[in-house]
Parts: C-alpha cells; sequence; structure tokens
C-alpha cells in the first residue's frame, strides 16, 4: 500500500511539473517573502517560515480579513527590526508605508504584528482572483483596533525600509498632522513627488498638484466615496470612512496638500 501511494503521489508530482494539472497557489514552493533589514537582503520560503523556532499557531478566523482559526505566523519582529517606518509591498502593487509611531503605540497597547504564513488554502478577496496568501500583515492584541485598515497587508511579497521619511515636510500645525494622514492612508497606493513605492494611483503631486484639478468638496468626495465620484475596471480604491479619516483629517491633508504644491516642488519634478 505504501509503495503504491508513493507511486501515486510521484505521478501527480509529474504531471504538475509537466503542466497537466495545476498546482494550488498556496502550495507553490517558489514564494517568498522578501525582508531587507539595512543592507541586507532576506528571502524566506513558506516551508522556512514554517519551521522558525519563533514560528505558533493563531486564531485569525476574527480579524479584519479572515484566515482561519489555525494560521502559523511569525512575530514581525523576529525578521526585521522595527525601530523606524517599515514599507509592506503586496504582489497587487499596494504598499502600506507604516510609521514608526504606529509601531510605538502598538507596543504600548501590547498589540503584536505578525507575519502569517500560508499553509493550506486562505480564502480569496473576489470570487475568481487570488487568495490572500502567501504571506499577510495581520495584528493581534485586545486594542488591535488602534490599527488602520491600510496597515493590514494580504498577498504580502516584500518588506523594506519606509520612504515614508522622504516625504515633503509640513511646516504649519495643520500641514503636519496632514502628513502623517497622508503617510498613514494615501502613501500605499499614491506617490507624492515621485516618494513611495505605491503605483495603485496617481501621483498626487505631480506632473500637476492635486489641489489645482480637485477641490476640498472633491477630494471628500472622493475618499468618502471613490465609486460615486468615478469608476473605471481598474479602479481599486476604497471608500474611508470617518472612523477611518475623521473630518479634522480630512482638512489636515488638504493643508498639507496644498501646502506641498504651492511649494515649488512639483514643478521642479516637469
Amino acid at each position: 500500500m505504501a509503495s503504491n501511494m508513493n507511486g501515486r503521489h510521484l505521478f501527480r508530482r509529474l504531471l504538475v511539473l509537466a503542466g497537466l494539472i495545476a498546482s494550488p497557489a498556496w502550495a507553490d514552493p517558489t514564494s517568498v517573502l522578501s525582508v531587507k533589514d539595512g543592507e541586507t537582503v532576506h528571502k524566506f520560503s513558506v516551508e522556512e517560515l514554517l519551521h522558525r523556532p519563533e514560528t505558533q499557531r493563531l486564531d485569525l478566523s476574527h480579524i479584519r480579513q479572515p484566515l482561519g482559526p489555525d494560521v502559523p505566523a511569525i512575530p514581525l519582529s523576529a525578521l526585521i527590526h522595527q525601530e523606524d517606518a517599515l514599507a509592506f509591498q503586496a504582489t497587487d502593487l499596494f504598499t502600506a508605508e507604516i510609521p514608526r509611531s504606529v509601531f510605538e503605540q502598538a507596543r504600548k497597547h501590547h498589540v503584536t504584528a505578525w507575519i502569517a504564513i500560508e499553509d493550506k488554502e486562505w480564502p480569496k478577496r473576489r470570487p475568481h482572483g487570488h487568495d490572500l496568501g502567501p504571506f499577510a500583515l495581520v495584528w493581534t492584541g485586545e486594542d488591535v483596533g488602534i490599527i488602520k485598515q491600510e496597515q493590514w497587508v494580504d498577498q504580502l511579497a516584500a518588506i523594506s525600509p519606509s520612504s515614508s521619511n522622504e516625504l515633503p515636510v509640513g511646516t504649519s500645525s495643520a500641514a503636519a498632522q496632514g502628513q502623517v494622514v497622508f503617510a498613514e492612508n494615501c502613501l500605499p497606493c499614491h506617490q507624492l513627488m515621485g516618494v513611495g513605492e505605491g503605483t495603485m494611483g496617481p501621483d498626487l503631486g505631480r506632473p500637476i498638484p492635486v489641489t489645482e484639478y480637485i477641490t476640498p468638496k472633491g477630494l471628500r468626495a472622493i475618499v468618502r466615496n471613490p465609486k460615486q465620484v468615478r469608476k473605471w475596471p481598474s479602479e481599486h480604491m476604497e471608500a474611508f470612512p470617518e472612523s477611518a479619516i475623521s473630518e479634522t483629517e480630512l482638512d489636515a491633508l488638504w493643508a498639507y496638500l496644498q501646502e506641498v504644491g504651492q511649494s515649488g516642488l512639483a514643478q521642479k519634478h516637469l
């Protein structure tokens, strides 16, 4: 019986290699997580992370994007130093730029950042799309609500130092607050003056600053309900309710974008 089963397994492997049957995405042995820590780049396979001593089994069935009741995960701190802002890039080009302050707040509230590892198939975001693996940035802890929706990343492919430190600096108090709002909520998908890794949406600073072709009312409408303002097949932007970005924060965001747009930085990139 054992030799017969081994024969079946070998035959199936040969069919997979020949491309005659498809291997599921979560079983792809080539899936790796790239982690740049300082000047060193490490590449971790699913198998390697599953066998790390720091890896634990977590119940992730009740998080923002449920992954299951028994999911292997490794603390982010086991893979990279969290002393500064970090960028988490997904395979769909979404990039969460998470500032140092978020990690400091997480530690203060006993919230832990984890890299979940797909060892069995995860749910799909859309019925016929890719599943949420092979890796995901998730958070656990009683006060996990302090982590914003843009700071959870599925389909994770790479972790590196964040470029958010290179953003133009807001000089007024409102613009300084707006810079934080932009870094946490907009930078995952939008660059500003070429700064940032997110390319799902347009650069909001060049070639023309966004505040020159959108009004404050228009910006609010796009942030609150983007599909009501504009819609096209490749659009990815989701709505940000007041629980995610308050009205005060939207005012600050406009102040920051307006200040940057009027600073002359945009013209330097033309």
